[in-house]
């Protein structure tokens, strides 16, 4: 196995599951809130960060622009979970998906908080130090499990497949994929790698879920300052952590290896859908962004 950087949810990449944690939890606060996940701010407590970055949990913060990050980001985490919540609904609904895996899971709760089919598998893929802060904190808090939850410690760097094989985790049993936040700290030849594993692995009536943008787009959002204000709050220096470099657009290789779009949206598209107006800051930012679920027949 390759050395890697390991890293764990107060260091390195790691860094960005908390403050995702801390964006669905000011998203959950808010009055017109567009998800319910109590475990958010359980998980971005207990990791007990040093710097800022929880601080916006006990008081709004001073500084006008933060603020309006904070804003951004709650808004953009609302949308981009409600939708991967009502993915996996919908995926299960019909009982013939009886497994799921999420792939650096980092934070999520879903496998805690979702109703999942009777018997169902959720495998949770990410580095051991988060996947086993996480079980440690929800447990502390009395959280209980709603379906099989299999934690998978690997590297997706590394060979992930062998590990969710290992696991349990059976190719010929449709699945619903996640992959949510992902595929910017990829580069494109790791995510072309990783949606051929994901194509290998997956038996008809599979599904996957994703967000994507095109690059260009995503390095103008890059190029953005309020970045640089944001990544000295968090402690996260995100020039060094995305790949800004040019690929093929994540719908265009899905289709490719033989995956059939059902939908594919603008991040503004499905603010509107569930009732936002993205407008200013946020429609700047969500306008770089895309959903989309895919299918295998």
């Amino acid at each position: 196995m390759a050395e890697h950087e390991k890293w764990d949810v107060v260091s390195g990449v790691g860094r960005t599951a908390l403050w995702v944690a801390v964006a669905r939890a000011l998203e959950t606060r808010s009055e017109s809130g567009l998800i319910d996940d109590p475990h958010a701010e359980v998980l971005a407590r207990a990791a007990q960060p040093t710097g800022a970055l929880t601080s916006v949990l006990d008081a709004q913060p001073e500084d006008e622009t933060t603020r309006q990050l904070w804003q951004v980001m709650a808004l953009h985490l609302g949308i981009r979970t409600r939708f991967f919540d009502e993915y996996f609904r919908t995926a299960t609904s019909s009982g013939e998906v009886e497994q799921a895996v999420i792939l650096a899971a980092g934070l999520d709760s879903r496998a805690w908080r979702l109703e999942w089919p009777q018997d169902f598998t959720l495998f949770e893929i990410d580095q051991p130090e988060v996947l086993d802060f996480k079980r440690r904190a929800l447990a502390g808090e009395g959280a209980h499990l709603r379906c099989e939850h299999v934690a998978v410690r690997a590297d997706l760097r590394d060979d992930w497949a062998s590990a969710l094989l290992a696991a349990g985790f059976d190719p010929q049993k449709p699945t619903a994929w996640l992959v949510e936040g992902l595929l910017p700290y990829l580069p494109a030849e790791a995510e072309e790698e990783l949606f051929q594993v994901i194509t290998r692995l997956s038996a008809p009536g599979s599904q996957v879920a994703l967000e994507h943008s095109v690059s260009a787009n995503f390095g103008q959002a890059m190029d953005d300052p309020r970045f640089e204000h944001v990544s000295q709050d968090w402690g996260v220096d995100m020039n060094q952590l995305v790949h800004q470099d040019e690929r093929t657009p994540a719908i265009t290789r899905l289709r490719d290896h033989g995956w059939q779009v059902d939908r594919d949206e603008n991040g503004t598209t499905t603010a509107a859908e569930y009732g936002r107006q993205a407008d200013g800051h946020s429609a700047m930012h969500l306008e770089h962004v895309r959903y989309a679920t895919v299918r295998r027949n």
